[in-house]
């Protein structure tokens, strides 16, 4: 169902961080777009339906079986909740290339206001250090999410629906006057996506592989093993043991095939501007006194003098000389748990943190297998599917869109006998003992099996790096034991000692299944390089923004956020005007002259008018001698003519009526004399001093 949520009254949804002089600030994305978390709305909606079931004198087990509970899974699915016509508004934003350009606290500034708050003694007086300031929300904002409630029953549906019926208030300072909301559910079916992708698979070809791109519509949190006790960090691709088990439910019908090994899943790496990005091979090393440096092999960085690294936390694309490197965008969000719903606020110690991938990232992955096994399960994959993956993914985290695209044939590497390996996702070898161990000689003995023949892995041109892995059971809601494994990037250069029948056929098998242990769970995955040992020159990569034509929403709240830019920009100039000019005309002229100007509501005739009554007085000579507002045509002239020079100045496209470019000139004249008022007061002042 699709949920729309209105403020009607202020409202504060607590980030709870404090900046500068605010107390309290709102949660808003990296443009500074305000947005509900889903988590805010699931517990105030679980306390709605508890409501709900009082009055209808129903058990709560019915709540928990919509909500879940610590040892049970929720039924439904919460998106966040983002201002209408999110997307297009954050392109609109992110596309505006004009200067100056819009600071995220302007965005802010348009959506928000600041509110004071102080305690009252019993004598009516102001307790001392009691002030506070308090983001909130402008009333009439809409924000919208959707809900997957396609698993209630009849029954539960009926009581959450009544639940968001229910729900009046929500945010901090609820039982102040904050908070007031109005709530629109809009029922949905669900869409049954039928594929227009011509799925044809090659001919001539014993394996194929299946692409497609995942896109996140809301964060993600894939975690890994690092972090803290409180706080959870997020891989930066998708791994394989975490697309499975989505596909496997998206398309039950392939289980046995992903299960068996029939249909082998890659991880999914970034993907940018049709430029796919693998881990960067950790042989290859950077100044790290240079920022966009080039990258040389790690024997020849010994050589030189300076601190050489490798690419920590990069993805790379390489073309013959020059390589691109890139890292997903992530965002910390902090949480908190409420004990007591009727205190309000979390315990001390009960703050937690998740490190998620931004929304909008793309990444790139592959179905891999044989011919016969791809051509059967493209008749149950759609062209598209939406689908929920990693940590939280029942509420605010882990919706992300798959979009399959044509099957193609597999590019192999064309190496000989002498290769570098580089680990593309981290792999999991045993010695003999059964212990998992990250060793040249356990790998190398891994890779003569493989190979079938004698191999020499040359330690001193190679770098590798260990990890940990470990995965989450479902049903037992527990982890798995952590393992020892190769990190991904790690580098092998390895010599063939003996000749290898088919060597190209067990390239191929090799970059297909991987090698090591748990390979069908995506662990070990590998790509050969016939040459790492060159210079690569550093080259600057730019996302694309797909931006089209915006609608009248979206440029409503463009022009609004620049008209305030402009209106600071034209009193600047006002302001400076002033200082340099430097008029002498008497200061209650200067007032007359401004409550004229204000009186001026679509035209200049007040104006005109004023001019006419004064025609021929002392006042009219002191605008002649400042050369200032002293005929109509000088009026009509120079009224919008600073205005106008401002938005050439800084906007090329015309974005403002006649009306706007009036009542903004009307800003600039009155600004500029009370700026005239204030320097002949401090003359003044001076001068008696």
């Amino acid at each position: 169902m699709k949920v729309t949520i209105k403020t009607k009254s202020y409202t504060i949804i607590g980030s709870g961080e404090a900046k500068s002089i605010i107390d309290s600030d709102i949660i808003f994305d990296s443009l500074g777009i305000p947005y509900i978390p889903s988590r805010r709305i699931k517990g105030l909606l679980r306390k709605s339906a508890q409501e709900i079931c009082d009055i209808m004198g129903k058990d709560y087990s019915i709540v928990d079986n919509i909500f879940g509970t610590g040892e049970q899974e929720g039924k439904i699915c919460f998106d966040n909740f983002y201002i209408k016509n999110y997307e297009k508004i954050k392109k609109a934003l992110e596309s505006y290339k004009e200067k100056p350009p819009i600071s995220k606290e302007e965005v802010v500034e348009y959506f928000t206001e600041l509110r004071k708050r102080t305690s009252i003694d019993e004598n009516g007086i102001a307790k001392e250090g009691s002030l506070r300031v308090y983001r909130v929300l402008k009333p009439e904002i809409e924000f919208e999410g959707e809900v997957d409630t396609y698993e209630l029953t009849n029954e539960e549906r009926e009581i959450l629906i009544y639940a968001f019926k229910n729900l009046r208030r929500i945010g901090m300072q609820r039982n102040r006057g904050y908070g007031k909301v109005e709530i629109r559910i809009e029922q949905q079916e669900k869409k049954e996506t039928k594929s227009s992708v011509d799925f044809k698979v090659p001919a001539h070809t014993e394996f194929v592989r299946l692409p497609f791109i995942l896109e996140t519509l809301s964060p993600v949190v894939i975690a890994s093993h690092a972090g803290g006790v409180n706080s959870i960090e997020t891989y930066k691709y998708i791994p394989s043991t975490t697309l499975r088990g989505a596909f496997i439910k998206a398309f039950n019908t392939l289980t046995e095939k992903f299960i068996n090994g029939e249909l082998i899943i890659t991880p999914a790496y970034p993907y940018v501007n049709e430029k796919e990005f693998y881990p960067a091979p950790l042989i290859l090393q950077k100044d790290v006194y240079k920022e966009e440096g080039d990258l040389i092999s790690l024997h020849e960085a010994k050589e030189r003098e300076g601190k050489y690294k490798h690419l920590k936390d990069k993805f790379v694309y390489f073309t013959e000389s020059d390589y691109f490197s890139y890292s997903p965008n992530t965002i910390t969000y902090f949480h908190s748990t409420v004990k007591n719903p009727l205190k309000g606020h979390s315990e001390e110690g009960d703050i937690f943190n998740y490190e998620a991938i931004e929304i909008g990232e793309t990444f790139k992955g592959y179905i891999i297998g044989k011919k016969e096994a791809i051509e059967e399960s493209l008749k149950f994959v759609s062209e598209e599917i939406d689908v929920r993956i990693g940590r939280s993914k029942k509420v605010q985290y882990g919706k992300v869109k798959v979009k399959f695209l044509a099957c193609e044939s597999l590019q192999c590497s064309t190496a000989t006998k002498e290769f570098y390996i580089v680990f593309q996702s981290p792999a999991i070898f045993y010695n003999e003992l059964g212990l998992c161990v990250v060793s040249h000689e356990v790998i190398k003995k891994y890779l003569e099996d493989f190979l079938e023949c004698k191999v020499e892995i040359k330690e001193n041109y190679s770098v590798l790096a260990s990890t940990y892995v470990e995965g989450f059971v479902n049903e037992w809601k527990c982890k798995n034991n952590r393992e020892l494994a190769v990190k991904e990037g790690s580098t092998l250069y390895v010599k063939l000692e003996t000749d290898s029948k088919n060597l190209h056929k067990k390239f191929e098998l090799l970059e297909i299944y991987g090698i090591g242990e748990r390979t069908i769970h995506g662990f070990g995955r590998v790509k050969i390089f016939e040459d790492l040992d060159k210079k690569y020159r550093y080259q600057k990569i730019e996302k694309r923004k797909v931006f089209g034509k915006t609608n009248n929403e979206e440029l409503k709240i463009l022009k609004s956020i620049l008209y305030r830019k402009l209106e600071r920009i034209i009193k600047n100039e006002a302001i400076k005007k002033a200082k340099e000019q430097r008029n002498s005309i008497p200061k209650t002229l200067l007032q007359r002259l401004k409550e004229v100007i204000q009186k001026c509501a679509q035209d200049l005739t007040p104006l005109h008018e004023w001019l006419n009554q004064i025609m021929g007085k002392r006042a009219h000579e002191n605008l002649q001698k400042a050369n200032l507002f002293y005929s109509k045509e000088w009026i009509n002239k120079h009224f919008t003519s600073e205005t106008e020079k401002v938005l050439k100045k800084y906007y090329k496209e015309k974005l403002y009526n006649k009306e706007e470019i009036f009542n903004l000139s009307k800003n600039y004249w009155i600004t500029y004399l009370d700026a005239l008022r204030t320097l002949l007061k401090k003359e003044k002042e001076n001068e008696q001093v």
